[in-house]
Protein backbone atom coordinates (compact mmCIF):
# COMPACT_ATOMS: atom_id res chain seq x y z
CA UNK A 1 0.00 0.00 0.00
CA UNK A 2 1.06 3.84 -1.15
CA UNK A 3 0.67 6.58 1.00
CA UNK A 4 0.39 9.83 -0.71
CA UNK A 5 0.47 12.64 2.05
CA UNK A 6 0.12 15.49 -0.49
CA UNK A 7 -2.00 15.92 -3.50
CA UNK A 8 -3.24 18.42 -5.73
CA UNK A 9 -4.11 16.19 -8.21
CA UNK A 10 -8.45 15.71 -9.07
CA UNK A 11 -7.88 12.12 -9.53
CA UNK A 12 -9.56 9.51 -7.72
CA UNK A 13 -7.43 7.19 -5.47
CA UNK A 14 -6.26 4.41 -7.36
CA UNK A 15 -6.47 0.51 -5.73
CA UNK A 16 -3.44 0.46 -2.98
CA UNK A 17 -2.96 4.25 -2.86
CA UNK A 18 -4.05 6.58 0.17
CA UNK A 19 -4.31 9.98 -0.79
CA UNK A 20 -4.72 13.14 1.08
CA UNK A 21 -5.34 16.09 -1.21
CA UNK A 22 -5.62 19.26 -0.52
CA UNK A 23 -8.40 21.55 -1.38
CA UNK A 24 -9.17 25.30 -1.06
CA UNK A 25 -11.51 27.14 1.40
CA UNK A 26 -13.88 27.79 -1.27
CA UNK A 27 -13.88 23.97 -2.26
CA UNK A 28 -14.55 22.77 1.00
CA UNK A 29 -17.73 24.66 1.22
CA UNK A 30 -19.10 22.50 -1.77
CA UNK A 31 -17.15 19.38 -0.99
CA UNK A 32 -19.70 15.87 -0.64
CA UNK A 33 -17.79 13.76 1.32
CA UNK A 34 -16.85 10.18 0.33
CA UNK A 35 -14.21 7.54 1.18
CA UNK A 36 -11.66 10.19 0.42
CA UNK A 37 -9.27 12.88 3.05
CA UNK A 38 -8.80 15.86 2.66
CA UNK A 39 -6.39 18.41 4.37
CA UNK A 40 -7.76 22.46 4.12
CA UNK A 41 -5.97 25.65 4.92
CA UNK A 42 -4.76 28.42 3.66
CA UNK A 43 -2.08 28.62 1.87
CA UNK A 44 1.11 31.52 1.64
CA UNK A 45 0.91 32.51 -2.07
CA UNK A 46 -3.21 33.35 -1.70
CA UNK A 47 -2.63 36.11 1.30
CA UNK A 48 -1.86 38.25 -1.73
CA UNK A 49 -5.27 37.72 -4.01
CA UNK A 50 -7.41 40.50 -3.54
CA UNK A 51 -10.14 38.51 -2.93
CA UNK A 52 -8.65 36.55 -0.20
CA UNK A 53 -10.80 36.23 2.85
CA UNK A 54 -8.85 36.23 6.26
CA UNK A 55 -11.86 34.41 7.91
CA UNK A 56 -11.47 30.65 8.50
CA UNK A 57 -14.80 28.39 9.11
CA UNK A 58 -13.36 26.75 11.90
CA UNK A 59 -16.35 24.02 11.87
CA UNK A 60 -15.08 22.75 8.77
CA UNK A 61 -11.72 21.94 10.21
CA UNK A 62 -13.26 19.89 12.66
CA UNK A 63 -15.07 17.35 9.83
CA UNK A 64 -13.58 13.88 10.01
CA UNK A 65 -12.60 13.38 6.30
CA UNK A 66 -10.11 16.70 6.55
CA UNK A 67 -7.25 14.96 8.26
CA UNK A 68 -4.98 17.95 8.24
CA UNK A 69 -4.99 21.67 8.62
CA UNK A 70 -2.54 23.08 5.39
CA UNK A 71 -1.29 23.40 3.61
CA UNK A 72 -0.14 26.76 4.96
CA UNK A 73 3.07 28.04 5.77
CA UNK A 74 6.29 30.91 5.32
CA UNK A 75 6.82 31.84 1.67
CA UNK A 76 9.61 35.28 1.45
CA UNK A 77 8.95 34.99 -2.32
CA UNK A 78 5.69 35.32 -2.68
CA UNK A 79 1.94 36.02 -0.57
CA UNK A 80 1.31 38.76 1.51
CA UNK A 81 4.15 40.60 3.87
CA UNK A 82 5.43 37.97 6.31
CA UNK A 83 4.36 39.59 9.61
CA UNK A 84 0.32 38.73 8.27
CA UNK A 85 1.55 35.42 6.76
CA UNK A 86 3.09 34.25 10.18
CA UNK A 87 -0.43 35.74 11.93
CA UNK A 88 -2.09 33.27 9.38
CA UNK A 89 0.35 30.08 10.20
CA UNK A 90 -0.18 30.91 14.40
CA UNK A 91 -3.63 30.85 13.72
CA UNK A 92 -3.48 27.72 11.91
CA UNK A 93 -0.96 25.75 13.68
CA UNK A 94 -4.16 26.81 16.88
CA UNK A 95 -6.52 25.02 14.50
CA UNK A 96 -4.47 21.82 14.34
CA UNK A 97 -3.62 21.98 17.88
CA UNK A 98 -7.80 22.36 18.83
CA UNK A 99 -8.92 19.33 16.22
CA UNK A 100 -5.97 17.36 17.33
CA UNK A 101 -4.89 17.33 13.60
CA UNK A 102 -1.28 17.24 11.39
CA UNK A 103 -0.04 19.90 10.18
CA UNK A 104 1.15 20.29 6.48
CA UNK A 105 3.22 23.15 6.09
CA UNK A 106 4.76 24.93 2.75
CA UNK A 107 7.94 26.87 2.98
CA UNK A 108 10.26 29.25 1.68
CA UNK A 109 13.39 30.72 2.64
CA UNK A 110 11.57 31.25 6.26
CA UNK A 111 12.98 27.74 7.88
CA UNK A 112 14.16 30.35 11.03
CA UNK A 113 10.94 31.63 11.47
CA UNK A 114 9.24 27.86 11.21
CA UNK A 115 11.73 26.43 13.66
CA UNK A 116 11.21 29.42 16.11
CA UNK A 117 7.20 29.17 15.77
CA UNK A 118 7.52 25.69 16.54
CA UNK A 119 9.81 26.42 19.77
CA UNK A 120 6.76 29.24 20.57
CA UNK A 121 4.00 27.12 19.98
CA UNK A 122 5.69 23.89 21.50
CA UNK A 123 2.49 21.81 19.40
CA UNK A 124 1.30 18.69 20.59
CA UNK A 125 -0.21 17.97 16.95
CA UNK A 126 2.03 16.83 14.39
CA UNK A 127 3.85 19.20 11.81
CA UNK A 128 4.94 18.18 8.36
CA UNK A 129 6.90 19.84 5.82
CA UNK A 130 6.13 19.20 2.45
CA UNK A 131 7.77 18.97 -0.84
CA UNK A 132 11.06 19.42 1.15
CA UNK A 133 14.30 19.97 -1.00
CA UNK A 134 16.58 21.46 1.01
CA UNK A 135 20.21 21.13 2.44
CA UNK A 136 21.20 17.87 4.46
CA UNK A 137 22.02 19.83 7.32
CA UNK A 138 18.70 21.51 7.20
CA UNK A 139 17.00 18.13 6.95
CA UNK A 140 18.95 17.20 10.22
CA UNK A 141 17.91 20.10 12.03
CA UNK A 142 14.32 19.43 11.19
CA UNK A 143 14.26 15.88 11.95
CA UNK A 144 15.85 17.03 15.25
CA UNK A 145 13.16 19.50 16.03
CA UNK A 146 10.71 17.05 15.97
CA UNK A 147 9.27 17.71 12.33
CA UNK A 148 8.17 14.87 9.55
CA UNK A 149 9.75 15.33 6.26
CA UNK A 150 8.04 14.74 3.08
CA UNK A 151 9.63 14.14 -0.31
CA UNK A 152 8.58 14.07 -3.78
CA UNK A 153 9.40 14.19 -7.56
CA UNK A 154 12.93 14.74 -6.64
CA UNK A 155 13.89 11.69 -5.79
CA UNK A 156 13.01 10.58 -9.48
CA UNK A 157 16.79 11.61 -11.42
CA UNK A 158 17.80 12.66 -7.86
CA UNK A 159 20.91 15.81 -7.64
CA UNK A 160 23.44 14.55 -4.88
CA UNK A 161 22.12 16.93 -2.59
CA UNK A 162 18.45 15.07 -2.69
CA UNK A 163 20.20 11.93 -1.87
CA UNK A 164 22.38 13.37 0.95
CA UNK A 165 18.88 15.12 2.29
CA UNK A 166 17.21 11.89 1.88
CA UNK A 167 19.57 9.89 3.82
CA UNK A 168 19.37 12.07 6.80
CA UNK A 169 16.06 11.45 7.41
CA UNK A 170 15.29 8.03 9.11
CA UNK A 171 11.82 5.86 8.24
CA UNK A 172 10.13 7.03 11.03
CA UNK A 173 10.16 10.44 10.31
CA UNK A 174 9.54 9.96 6.39
CA UNK A 175 6.17 10.82 3.78
CA UNK A 176 6.17 10.50 0.02
CA UNK A 177 4.33 12.59 -1.76
CA UNK A 178 2.88 13.38 -5.39
CA UNK A 179 1.90 17.48 -5.06
CA UNK A 180 1.59 18.58 -8.46
CA UNK A 181 3.56 16.18 -9.83
CA UNK A 182 2.30 13.64 -12.52
CA UNK A 183 4.56 11.21 -11.51
CA UNK A 184 2.07 8.46 -9.71
CA UNK A 185 2.95 8.03 -5.86
CA UNK A 186 4.37 4.37 -7.04
CA UNK A 187 7.72 5.26 -8.76
CA UNK A 188 8.49 7.85 -6.23
CA UNK A 189 8.89 4.94 -3.70
CA UNK A 190 10.36 2.94 -6.03
CA UNK A 191 13.33 5.78 -6.17
CA UNK A 192 12.95 6.13 -2.50
CA UNK A 193 13.65 2.54 -1.69
CA UNK A 194 16.48 2.57 -4.53
CA UNK A 195 18.12 5.78 -2.79
CA UNK A 196 17.53 3.69 0.96
CA UNK A 197 18.45 0.24 -0.11
CA UNK A 198 15.74 -1.25 1.63
CA UNK A 199 12.84 -3.40 -0.08
CA UNK A 200 9.48 -1.62 -1.53
CA UNK A 201 7.65 -3.55 1.05
CA UNK A 202 9.62 -2.52 4.00
CA UNK A 203 9.35 1.31 2.74
CA UNK A 204 5.50 0.77 2.77
CA UNK A 205 4.71 -0.44 5.60
CA UNK A 206 7.31 1.90 7.87
CA UNK A 207 5.40 5.16 6.12
CA UNK A 208 2.38 3.47 6.58
CA UNK A 209 3.01 3.37 10.00
CA UNK A 210 3.62 7.09 9.92
CA UNK A 211 0.90 7.68 8.98
CA UNK A 212 -1.34 6.01 11.55
CA UNK A 213 0.88 7.33 14.14
CA UNK A 214 0.25 11.07 12.98
CA UNK A 215 -2.76 11.33 11.47
CA UNK A 216 -4.27 9.01 14.49
CA UNK A 217 -6.36 6.28 11.39
CA UNK A 218 -5.99 3.36 11.35
CA UNK A 219 -7.45 0.27 9.23
CA UNK A 220 -6.76 2.03 5.96
CA UNK A 221 -5.93 -0.84 4.17
CA UNK A 222 -9.56 -1.33 3.59
CA UNK A 223 -10.18 1.85 2.68
CA UNK A 224 -7.78 1.65 -0.10
CA UNK A 225 -9.11 -1.75 -1.44
CA UNK A 226 -12.16 -0.41 -2.05
CA UNK A 227 -10.74 2.67 -4.07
Amino acid sequence: MYIDVHTHSGLKQSQGVIAIKNILIEEAEKLIPGDEYYSIGVHPWDTAKPFFNPDLPADFFAKPHFVAIGECGIDKLQGASIDFQIFLFKLQALLSETHHKPLIIHCVRAWQEILDLKNEIRPKSFWIIHGFRGKPELAKQLVNSGFYLSFGESLINPKPGIVESFSQVPLNRLFLETDVSSHPIEMIYQAASLIKNIPLLELQRELMQNFEKVFGIYGTSRLASTN
